[in-house]
């Protein structure tokens, strides 16, 4: 098998064979996925009256798709 195929897992129910129950499955993976990136950066701000904010931007490029996330925060300290 090499590092870039797809994979077989095989599992079960925990005690359920003690249940008398055959609960076997076998699972197969795609292929993963080699040619990727992974950008981002964030920027946090100290502002006046004791708020604080930041905010944050990743980005997941994969072949033909991508994945963006956003998030943010205010704080305000009393």
């Amino acid at each position: 098998m090499e590092a870039n195929d797809s994979r077989s897992i095989n599992s079960q129910f925990q005690g359920a064979t003690d249940a008398g129950i055959v609960a076997n499955m076998k699972l197969r993976t795609a292929k993963p996925v080699t040619n990727w990136d992974n950008v981002g950066f964030g920027l946090q701000m100290d502002l006046p009256y004791s708020l604080k904010a930041f905010l944050d931007y990743e980005a997941l490029f994969m072949q033909n798709t991508s994945n963006h996330m956003v998030s943010g925060q205010v704080t305000f300290e009393f």
